[in-house]
């Protein structure tokens, strides 16, 4: 009995501390908060000039800022000095608040500011800035759970959220992360965290933020692009290929272009469709390729901010076909294998050298119908031709593969 107990009680331990890991990693913030502190204005040619602090609102709904405040104090000080707000934040956007500056003829000048004001110049290193839906200073050590909306203390300030975050530089800035695992290089020009916003939040700020030496500040005109792709497909029809897509949370979108490739990889645009709040669209290619075609949606917001769709085949004149593979030849780690119409069940997909050699085994559970799965292929090294084969147990495909 005493066996039962202790094995009972550590299978929920152990599920409790997953449930546990995946809420931290998953800990998106239900409130406005600081995004970006930067305290090195006028101290480097080649940042800005003025000292900054960044809002973001990750929530789906506006937030008044009018009344609310952001709030600095020196490392050691137990004092503040309040920055009135004024304004709203929309969904999904930034706000910045143009500060103080040691130097206004060293380094570049600030994007339009949503709020400016000439003080305070915040430290660069170490230093406590907190947001606040009120104007009464803060004074002493304040509990951010209870006395501000959010709260951010670097390097070796007296208080913090957590644990405090790196200290700063007159060369970098303290960002929020968008997720537990961005990085300075995921948030960096053409990270894949670069667009997706700073909305992670697990109360302590030495996890949430990360030092950015690529300090770009963002305004109200800058907001994170909402659109979400839940279906793209593309069939035969008698004038041609009609392919249609639908979305969801379509806020600030300008257009769709439609881009097409024989080869799965080098795309060209064929058609702009204007956003106009649909669910829906679709759009009739007239002139598709004579075998095989390739498309995908790049949704471009009146910021110029682009999201592409996922990739989706087909065969002028023959829908049919069992298993398709891209792109290839094939560049880097993934590889994508379309379904068509196969049935429900487990799939075996197996890599040879072309002397027969298996270097590569894998499974995909398929649902049935049309499907997309990306397929790792790292243990396919070196080029030349390869051979994939995709078998459920009663039918297989091969399929040639040039390795670049």
């Amino acid at each position: 009995m005493k066996t039962t107990f202790t094995t009972f009680h550590t299978a929920v331990l152990t599920i409790v501390f997953h449930l546990l890991l995946s809420l931290s990693a998953n800990a998106q913030a239900n409130h406005v908060v600081i995004s970006q502190v930067f305290g090195g204005g006028g101290l480097n040619a080649s940042h800005y000039n003025r000292d900054f602090v960044e809002l973001y609102n990750p929530t789906s709904a506006p937030v008044d800022l009018a009344g609310w405040t952001v709030q600095y104090s020196a490392i050691a000080s137990t004092t503040f000095v309040a920055v009135p707000l004024s304004g709203t934040i929309p969904s999904k956007t930034y706000f910045l608040i143009g500060l103080g500056s040691n130097n206004l003829g060293v380094g570049t000048a600030l994007p339009l500011t949503d709020v400016s004001q000439t003080t305070p110049n915040i430290s660069s290193t170490s230093f406590k800035i907190a947001l606040v839906n009120n104007t009464t200073l803060l004074t002493g050590h304040p509990n951010p759970a209870s006395a501000s909306v959010d709260f951010l203390g670097t390097g070796t300030a007296n208080f913090s959220e957590g644990a405090v975050a790196a200290a700063g530089s007159n060369t970098t800035s303290l960002l929020r992360k968008a997720n537990a695992s961005s990085t300075a290089a995921t948030h960096g020009p053409g990270g894949d965290d670069e667009k997706k916003g700073s909305g992670y939040d697990s109360d302590n700020n030495a996890a949430d933020f990360v030092l950015m030496s690529a300090v770009t500040a963002r305004n109200s005109n800058i907001h994170v692009l909402p659109v979400s792709f839940t279906s793209f497909r593309a069939t035969n029809v008698a004038s041609g290929i009609q392919v249609e897509w639908q979305v969801a949370g379509e806020r600030y979108i300008n257009q769709y272009i439609i881009e097409r490739a024989a080869d799965g990889r080098i795309f060209q645009p064929v058609a702009e469709i204007k956003a106009v709040g649909n669910a829906s669209y679709k759009w009739t290619d007239q002139a598709p390729y004579t075998t095989e075609n390739y498309y995908r949606i790049r949704s471009v917001d009146n910021t110029g901010s682009d999201k592409y769709s996922a990739i989706v085949f087909i065969n002028a004149g023959q829908e049919k076909l069992a298993v398709t593979l891209f792109p290839n030849p094939a560049r880097g780690g993934n590889l994508t294998l379309q379904f068509h119409h196969q049935p429900k069940g487990r799939f075996t997909v197996q890599a040879f050298s072309a002397a027969g050699q298996e270097v590569q085994r894998s499974s995909i559970d398929h649902a049935g119908g049309f499907a997309n799965y990306s397929v790792p292929v790292n243990a396919i090294r070196g080029t030349g031709v390869y051979y994939l084969k995709i078998s459920n147990g009663t039918e297989q495909s091969l399929i040639r593969l040039m390795r670049d």
